[in-house]
């Protein structure tokens, strides 16, 4: 199996659900992925790139919190990098309280630095997931419900 970078951070969410539970043996882990068929190159930056996102955590809200009625516009950078399906899901999470302004803003920080064309739906579930998991606010089970939600259409 060849995998891109992401493909190793979507198999880690999706097999342990918690990130931190992956990353207890971390030499089995990369023997898990290695045996899984992904590529070494694939696996460390996988790896190195979650370290960071874990690191980093959710930052803390520089800014007064928005008015439930706000909405944020995406830059137009952030349009041709972020699909709109992906915009749509951190839209409709923001709506049902599962992410707050700092940790949206998280999100397309960490999505307009990945190393992709394009940001899709896939690849912002588990970004979503990682960041309520490193923050105070998630909890395994929301983390583990934004990677599921994978077969619904969320438009904006």
């Amino acid at each position: 199996m060849k995998g891109t970078m992401f493909d190793v951070v979507d198999y880690i969410a999706r097999r342990y659900g918690a990130v931190r539970e992956a990353f207890q043996d971390l030499g089995s882990l990369r023997d898990e992925l290695f045996d899984v068929g992904f590529q070494e190159e694939e696996v460390e930056r996988a790896l190195a790139w979650l370290q960071r996102l874990r690191a980093a955590g959710a930052p803390a809200s520089p800014w007064e919190e928005p008015r439930r009625d706000a909405t944020r516009v995406p830059s137009v950078a952030e349009t041709h990098k972020i699909t709109a399906a992906a915009r749509g899901y951190v839209l409709r999470l923001e709506r049902a309280g599962v992410l707050d302004a700092a940790l949206r803003e998280a999100v397309y920080e960490r999505a307009a630095g990945l190393e992709v064309p394009a940001v899709g739906l896939r690849e912002v579930r588990v970004l979503v997931a990682v960041l309520l998991e490193a923050s105070s606010r998630g909890t395994v089970g929301m983390a583990g419900g934004a990677l599921r939600a994978g077969n619904r259409k969320f438009y904006h």
